[in-house]
């Protein structure tokens, strides 16, 4: 082997070398952005649940509303304050 071999080989051992560390660094980097990833989804879940909470509450609340407001007509025309 010359010395023009030896010297292809050493930069591709060093190359290889910088492609694992690469790949190490990226690889670690993508389980972080999946946990993340994840983290984010189990937010979204639970603030869909929330706002599932919140709507139930708010039909609740109409339907509460549209009986006083049946209430405070049959008062009104009781007292005949509606002609």
């Amino acid at each position: 082997m010359n010395d023009d071999d030896n010297l292809v080989i050493r930069h591709l051992v060093a190359l290889s070398s910088q492609v694992a560390t690469f790949r190490a660094e990226v690889k670690a980097e993508f389980v972080d952005v999946k946990g993340r990833l994840s983290s984010l989804e189990t937010q979204v879940v639970g603030i869909h649940r929330e706002l599932a909470g919140i709507q139930g509450d708010i039909a609740g609340i109409h339907v509460r509303l549209d009986r006083v407001d049946g209430r405070l007509e049959r008062l009104e025309r009781r007292d005949e304050l509606i002609h």
